[in-house]
């Protein structure tokens, strides 16, 4: 019980630390990346001094305790732990490290370095390493995250992917509703697993634990085993909620022998040994008993021949329990429910790279009894009659066989009881037909189904959407404002545009009330007495009036938008030529609604010299 103490010390730690600095629009600076680089670890599992397998983990005390996933530590060897103290070299050995415990009930296990580099045995308490030391809080669909760790396809450097959260499910653990998984669309790889996801402050989110590929984007949908979870598991262990051990009771009910019992935690890779042994059996009428250590476990029976009779997944054995077989199972199959309902419609929201205006479908997703078989989500848009709206805005994708607007995903649960709090469908208001102008009235309707062809056919009840739809597009609100300011100015150095060396002008700048509404930010170049400097040969740089500027045009995504370091540049080759001496001089930045024809939001002038 003393280990299980300072597992709790742990956590507690987590909760009350302090984390990197994190830029609050652009995210987790340079410097918080190294510095949270330098607490997660590479893992080298050997068995029989051979390596077998790697992994990531992470550093939560500076005595060396280390957070991992329990696959990447199943097969029980020795692990040899790597650290990277500078980004893009490779890591080097700082010790061995032995398993303190491996959780069944969420695919979790901590490691702790005892020995040296050179195997020689070591005091924790001699080593002063970095830590990762605060919990992140709740977390929200969109939510910024960055993960860290050690990939194969990372050649042994570290890699640091960036995404977002794109879906949540809650189980039930230890009677406490919490998040089990995150999933997101950050680049997650084998090798990966273990290691640390952080959000846009640097606190510890969870654990990247898994891969799936998502039909609708094509792409890589990632993992995460909160740390929410991880905190409950191991208060539960604190509180003496959880025996060391627990028996499970096979009463088998039915006129079959059973001649194979497997059962494995739910996170493992294998099924293990037949627990029968090799002769064994459980006759028709009979009982066989099994001592587990506490868990969610996987159950598999079958018959004399190798023929499947129940497959029974993610049953709670935290505490002794009784298996009726066929009842049980019969039951699991009987349980099979799908639910889906519209919780909430958003309105004005941008959800694509364009920066379009549309509106976001948010419903509450339930599925019992369809732990990672995949289901059907969908939205349908409704005309008031009932009639699908057509889909002649949008693409394939978007159309049901019939022609009918509707956006829908693949999901895979991962529980048998998997809720998804709030999962949303977006589309465009330029998505919907072009007869619909002025104030429009129409409704949505949210369904659920396997994914197997069939009909959806778990319909929520309708739900109205009005929305005025004009001819100008979007427009600013009326408590909308701008503000600009020049921070700083580089010089002799390369653009985006044009590698030729210039100078660079570095500005912050806020729009509020004007999210979907494209706005130019600009910056004018004067000489010290007022007059415009003149502009080079590219017309890309030159106002109407002659003189020399940069402009660019930006879409706010947030009802208050704010960049931070943005800059522009100039190359010296569209400054005037001929001069000679010192010239002194000045640049103005200025930001308004794009088309406008004049902005009316100028910084104030910053001062700078050129040399001829």
């Amino acid at each position: 019980m003393r280990r299980l103490a300072l597992l709790i010390i742990v956590a507690a730690v987590l909760c009350a630390g302090v984390a990197p600095a994190a830029n609050a629009q652009s995210g987790l600076t340079p410097k918080a990346i190294e510095q949270i680089s330098q607490s997660v670890v590479f893992i080298l599992e050997y068995v029989n001094g051979e390596p077998v397998s790697t992994g990531s983990g992470t550093i939560v005390e500076p005595t060396g305790l280390i957070y991992t996933n329990r696959h990447v530590v199943e097969a029980g060897g020795d692990f040899e732990i790597y650290q990277t103290t500078t980004l893009g070299e490779l890591p080097t050995v700082i010790g061995w490290a032995t398993v303190v415990q491996a959780f069944n009930e969420i695919d979790f296990a901590i490691l702790q370095i005892d020995r040296a580099p050179d195997g020689s045995p070591i005091n924790p308490t001699s080593l002063n390493l970095p830590v990762i030391n605060e919990a992140a809080g709740e977390v929200a669909l969109g939510d910024s995250v960055y993960v860290f760790g050690y990939p194969s396809v990372g050649d042994g450097y570290l890699v640091v992917t960036q995404g977002s959260i794109t879906s949540v499910e809650n189980a039930n653990l230890f009677d406490r509703r919490v998040p089990l998984w995150y999933r997101t669309d950050a680049e997650i790889s084998p090798g990966n697993s273990g290691g640390l996801v952080v959000d846009i402050n640097g606190r510890f989110l969870g654990l990247p634990t898994m891969v799936r590929s998502e039909e609708r984007t094509l792409g890589r949908l990632g993992g995460i085993l909160p740390f929410v979870a991880v905190e409950t598991v191991l208060g539960a262990y604190a509180q003496g909620l959880i025996p060391d051990t627990v028996t499970v009771t096979l009463d088998n009910t039915s006129s079959t022998e059973i001649c194979y019992i497997y059962i494995a935690p739910s996170n493992a890779a294998d099924w293990g040994p037949d627990r029968l042994g090799n002769t064994g059996t459980v006759p028709p009428g009979a009982t066989f008993t099994i001592d587990i250590e506490p868990g969610i476990y996987d159950m598999l029976l079958q018959d004399c021949s190798a023929t499947a009779l129940a497959n029974l997944r993610e049953r709670d054995f935290t505490a002794s329990s009784h298996v009726r077989y066929p009842a049980d199972e019969t039951q699991q199959t009987a349980n099979q429910s799908l639910s889906i309902k519209i919780t909430n419609i958003e309105y004005d929201v941008a959800a694509n790279d364009t920066g379009d205006l549309g509106f976001k479908i948010h419903t509450e997703i339930q599925a019992v009894g369809y732990r990672d078989q995949e289901i059907r989500v969908a939205v349908f848009y409704l005309n008031n009659d009932g009639s699908a709206i057509p889909c002649e805005n949008m693409t394939e994708d978007e159309c049901d066989p019939a022609g009918g607007l509707t956006v829908q995903s693949v999901l895979t649960p991962s529980f048998d009881d998997t809720i998804w709090d709030d999962y949303w469908f977006w589309i465009p208001y330029i998505g919907l037909p072009d007869s619909f102008t002025g104030m429009v009235n129409f409704q949505v309707v949210a369904n659920v189904g396997p994914n197997d062809g069939t009909t959806l056919s778990n319909p929520s009840s309708p739900s109205p959407v009005t929305i005025s739809l004009g001819s100008g597009g979007p427009t600013p609100t009326s408590d909308s404002e701008f503000s600009i300011t020049i921070t700083r100015m580089e010089f002799d150095v390369g653009g985006d545009r044009s590698s030729e060396e210039g100078i660079k002008t570095y500005v912050n700048f806020e729009a509020t009330g004007y999210r979907g509404v494209p706005v130019r930010v600009a910056l004018f170049f004067f000489w010290a007495d007022g007059t415009p400097i003149p502009c080079g040969s590219d017309s890309y740089y030159c106002d109407p009036g002659g003189g020399l500027t940069v402009q660019e045009v930006v879409t706010p995504t947030y009802d208050s938008s704010a960049w931070t370091d943005y800059w522009m540049h100039v190359p010296y080759s569209q400054l005037p030529r001929g001069l000679s001496g010192t010239q002194r001089a000045y640049v103005v930045a200025n930001i308004g609604p794009d088309g406008s024809g004049t902005l009316n939001n100028p910084s104030g002038g910053f001062n700078f010299e050129l040399y001829y």
